[in-house]
């Protein structure tokens, strides 16, 4: 029989090369294998809610490409929708000549973009004319920014947990040790 002693380390006691070490072996064992970004997906799906929006699920693409998708979206609230798109004043103005914003349809596809179906009672009504012919690529535009918005707090957080501050905050707070070489134990 054989026994061996090794020295264990944490982290801060390590020599600067063999932090270093132990930060790129972490960096490279696939930090990012878990669903580090569920926190993020609830309150995403949260914030569409706050903005008359929902659908069943959403999908997005970091690493090979910036891409964002949508199951089954849907404009829960068309008024809620315009109000968070910057249309305020049309709904008030709409309310105070007694009239509303009365549209066949507003639907919305996998990718965000927005399809209005104003129908036949549009000429007595002029929800076309108060909100701008432009109304449909205006609120896709809006809703595009949102989805911009989250992808980039997706990709801040992404690089936020590989760089060396992150993973040497992993590294301490997680207590691990380390060999002299700053292999983990």
């Amino acid at each position: 029989m054989r026994t061996e002693t090794i020295q264990l380390y944490n982290f801060e006691e390590l020599s600067e090369k063999s932090k270093e070490n132990a930060i790129e072996d972490f960096r490279e064992s696939n930090y990012t294998d878990y669903e580090w970004w569920e926190w993020m997906h609830e309150d995403f799906h949260e914030k569409l809610k706050e903005i008359g929006i929902d659908c069943s699920n959403f999908n997005w693409e970091l690493d090979r490409g910036r891409n964002f998708e949508m199951d089954e979206p849907y404009i829960a609230d068309v008024k809620l929708f315009l109000k968070s798109a910057g249309f305020q004043k049309q709904l008030i103005i709409a309310k105070l000549q007694e009239s509303d914003f009365d549209v066949e349809s507003v639907d919305i596809d996998e990718d965000g973009k927005i399809s209005i179906d104003y129908g036949e009672e549009d000429e007595k009504l002029g929800t076309k004319e108060m909100f701008g012919e432009d109304l449909d690529e205006r609120l896709t535009d809006y809703l595009q920014c949102v989805l911009d918005g989250f992808l980039k707090r997706l990709e801040e957080e992404y690089n936020y947990m590989g760089s060396d501050e992150y993973i040497r905050e992993e590294l301490v707070n997680n207590e691990w040790e380390f060999t002299e070489d700053g292999k983990r134990r």
